[in-house]
């Protein structure tokens, strides 16, 4: 009987963590979308009196998804249509009595808040209006202050190391200055501050960044450790002046927008390559002992590409990423140390310089014989460290060098 109540107990906790489970992953199954960084096209409906028209319907459609979204205009003949990805869309508006009114083509932005406004004939629904040139638009709804960085400049702009921040400073009003920790190793470090970004005169610590409507902002030192593949980028938005409360973080921000897929196939590939042979003579490389070398040595490839695509026409799409640097790079350490006679207490070279230079005994003040110290005066602790001081393998004028090439191997994957 103890046994058959110790089963039931463990088949209704089954029972609960399976419920919980399902509730979960409903929760996770729910669709969100990252209003920060998707448009929004709002507008006002009226007729050719300047009457508003309430209860026409709007039609907003994706010209790479065919992706439809459809409201209705309230009693004011206002209408709103959020969450929309940056892309192109055709917008209809239609009302039982009146004919149809289609803008075949318009683009919008990362981040935009775009306003259109429709003014419907009497007619047939039947008879359609197609409004083929539309005025500029204009943000007349927000106070923040933004320019877009496209798809074409992203992809046209030559980068060094392909860094898409770089082309932060093509809108007015910021800096972008490279290096920060890491500088050796190309400004690769881990540490966000490599992204140094001001916007308007102000601290770097005070750009925040927003990848699809995710903030990566590094909040500890300013900048960002998550750096996109720039094929991958549909376009990016840098945000100033007074922002709207649901950027809320930091005063300016940078706002990314990812590509997708859509009802097309389409794909990239590159190959960008640095090494040793395909460059000039250094004049500064200083050689490791023995050798003949007149360049360091680097060997640098970064390469990867993109695909995208439907997978259920209409429905359901795929957009994938890939790229990898890896990078062998010789870097000179040279440091100056004391020649092999210094090592065990022989200075009687510096007495024959233009100015001598004379060791003395601590404990009598007077000159040690010839500027050599006796072996019985060097301390254990002297003895212990003088194996690991490294020797001169080089003689600099008069001064000994002690020079290591050892090669710096990096790999960065995204």
């Amino acid at each position: 009987m103890f046994r058959a109540a110790q089963q039931s107990g463990t088949r209704k906790l089954l029972q609960v963590l399976a419920a919980g489970f399902i509730v979960l992953l409903g929760i996770c199954c729910v669709p969100t979308y990252s209003q920060i960084t998707n448009a929004t096209i709002i507008g006002t409906i009226k007729d050719n009196t300047g009457a508003v028209i309430p209860g026409a319907q709007v039609v907003v459609k994706s010209l790479s998804t065919a992706t439809e979204w459809r409201v209705t205009s309230s009693s004011g003949g206002d209408f709103t249509v959020a969450n929309l990805p940056p892309g192109h869309y055709s917008i209809s508006y239609s009302k039982e009595g009146f004919r149809s009114s289609v803008i075949p083509d318009i683009e919008l932005l990362v981040a935009q808040r775009a306003s259109f406004d429709a003014q419907l004939e009497v007619g047939s629904i039947n008879e359609s209006v197609t409004v083929n040139t539309v005025a500029p638009i204009l943000e007349t709804s927000s106070s923040e202050v933004g320019q877009v960085v496209n798809t074409t400049t992203i992809e046209s702009i030559p980068l060094n190391g392909r860094s898409f921040w770089q082309l932060t400073s093509l809108t007015p009003g910021v800096t972008y200055t490279p290096g920060g920790q890491g500088t050796n190793t190309g400004g690769s470090s881990i540490r966000g501050n490599v992204v140094a970004v001001n916007i308007n005169g102000g601290p770097s610590d005070q750009t925040g960044w927003s990848l699809d409507g995710a903030f990566i902002t590094e909040m500890q030192s300013g900048g960002t450790m998550i750096q996109p593949n720039i094929d991958a980028l549909q376009e990016f938005k840098v945000q100033s002046g007074s922002l709207p409360a649901e950027y809320g973080r930091t005063a300016n921000v940078v706002n990314v927008s990812i590509k997708s897929g859509s009802n097309s196939f389409h794909g990239s590939g590159f190959e960008f390559l640095r090494n040793t042979v395909l460059d000039a003579r250094n004049y500064f490389y200083v050689p490791p002992v023995g050798s003949t070398e007149t360049r360091p040595a680097l060997r640098r490839n970064q390469y990867g590409g993109t695909f995208g695509g439907p997978i259920i026409k209409n429905r359901l799409f795929l957009f994938a990423d890939y790229e990898r640097t890896g990078m062998l790079q010789e870097v000179d350490y040279s440091s100056v140390v004391s020649t092999a006679a210094q090592h065990t207490g022989d200075f009687s070279a510096l007495l024959g310089l233009s100015k001598p230079i004379i060791i003395t005994d601590p404990l009598t003040k007077l000159p040690f014989s010839g500027n050599i110290i006796p072996a019985s005066r060097i301390s254990s602790q002297g003895n212990f460290f003088a194996p690991y001081m490294p020797l001169p393998n080089q003689l600099r004028g008069t001064t000994s060098y002690n020079t290591v090439s050892p090669p710096l191997i990096q790999s960065i994957q995204r």
